[in-house]
């Protein structure tokens, strides 16, 4: 292909792209994607009809009108534009195919033997997700697989590092034996990146371009977007579960002592502050029993908010985020934890005077797991760094 040739179909494909992105979010009229795109009308049409000829988007009702005729709206067909996601826990592996505007079209989850092997994951992943490609109407739809699992992971090389409690893992490079077998564009990130991709797209994070998303729950992690993009630095970015909460404290399995993860991840917080309550066997728990009055309940959402706002002032004096969402266990009924972070936060933070922080509870998704993973493969799209043949 010529250069000149070559230049005008990777225009053509990221105006195709771009117009994705922004129908994921809703229907969309022309003359208002031709406004955020700052194509032309004309351009828009030729875009839109080819699209539509490839079965990637439909027309779908009409949208309102100060004067004239109501304009046509369009919208994404559901099928069309698919990713395989594959997220593993300490506890089970989910893995399903998504559509790029987060729906589930097909899933399966299978729980992990603590004497289980990597070999024996990996073969069920493997031959799960071609169980699950098979279902659908066109294979071909499938643009790319992500892949999250408990960090630290080098999201280049795709090598778990040391994850804590989670040996199966450690060492292990998930990467590339999938990219053999599935023979797609295949991405891996920590849990916590994937849902903070998850919340800028299309979750509480469409608000904001500077934030953090945590994780809480057997463990604790983050991701962080700034300029409205996941930022990942080397490959390693946003561990705020292995920021140091108290330099003498415990020594983590990172090598670090005090880290966030070792006192705010529900299983050690509830082990430590509620031994001898057989009644509390998790945060839900904690939770119902404090909206009781259970004064030991009260104290733990009390200590869990302190932890983990000493990590939030930290990081948002260092980098100045709009928000704080909260993902996980913790978001259950999380109005105690999110008045009590509050309080902490607004009362350490540099710049309080100046701005507001929010901190605020992710709402609860089905299979956000796998849907999170299949979003770094979407991401990956949508910025243009994967191949896309489309006819016409």
């Amino acid at each position: 292909m010529k250069k000149s040739t070559r230049n005008a179909f990777t225009m053509k494909t990221a105006n195709m792209r771009e117009i994705i992105s922004i129908l994921r979010q809703g229907p969309v009229s022309r003359a208002d994607l031709a406004r955020a795109t700052g194509l032309t009308r004309a351009a828009v049409t030729i875009i839109v009809e080819r699209l539509v000829k490839n079965g990637l988007v439909t027309e779908r009702g009409t949208g309102e009108s100060r004067q004239g005729k109501k304009p046509i709206l369009l919208d994404i067909v559901s099928s069309g534009l698919c990713f395989m996601g594959v997220d593993i826990t300490r506890v089970d592996c989910s893995i399903g195919v998504v559509d790029i505007k987060g729906k589930i079209l097909a899933h399966d989850t299978f729980r992990l033997s603590p004497d289980g092997s990597f070999d024996d994951l990996l073969l069920r992943v493997v031959s799960g997700l071609r169980s699950l490609r098979a279902t659908l109407p066109d294979p071909g739809s499938l643009l790319g697989m992500g892949v999250s699992v408990p960090g630290p992971v080098d999201s280049n090389t795709g090598n778990v590092l040391n994850p804590p409690n989670f040996g199966m893992l450690c060492g292990r490079n998930v990467l590339e034996p999938l990219k053999d077998a599935l023979g797609c564009g295949v991405w891996i990130d920590n849990n916590a990146a994937a849902r903070a991709l998850y919340e800028k797209d299309l979750g509480a994070g469409r608000s904001f371009t500077n934030f953090i998303s945590m994780i809480v729950d057997t463990g604790v992690g983050s991701g962080l977007v700034l300029g409205g993009r996941l930022f990942r630095g080397l490959g390693f970015a946003g561990e705020a579960g292995h920021m140091s909460v108290d330099m003498n404290g415990k020594l983590c399995t990172c090598g670090n002592r005090g880290c966030l993860e070792l006192y705010a991840a529900i299983p050690a917080l509830i082990r430590r502050e509620c031994a001898g309550r057989p009644d509390i066997a998790g945060w839900s728990d904690v939770v119902d029993r404090a909206a009781e009055g259970d004064a030991l309940c009260l104290s733990v959402i009390e200590k869990e908010a302190r932890y983990l706002s000493q990590s939030v002032v930290n990081t948002t004096n260092l980098l100045d985020l709009e928000a704080v969402i909260l993902t996980g266990f913790v978001t259950y009924k999380p109005g105690l934890l999110l008045d009590a972070m509050s309080r902490f936060v607004q009362g350490a933070r540099i710049a309080a005077g100046a701005h507001r922080l929010e901190i605020l509870a992710s709402g609860s998704i089905e299979h956000v797991g796998v849907v999170s993973a299949a979003m770094l493969a979407a991401e990956r799209f949508l910025t243009g760094e994967t191949d896309w043949d489309i006819s016409g």
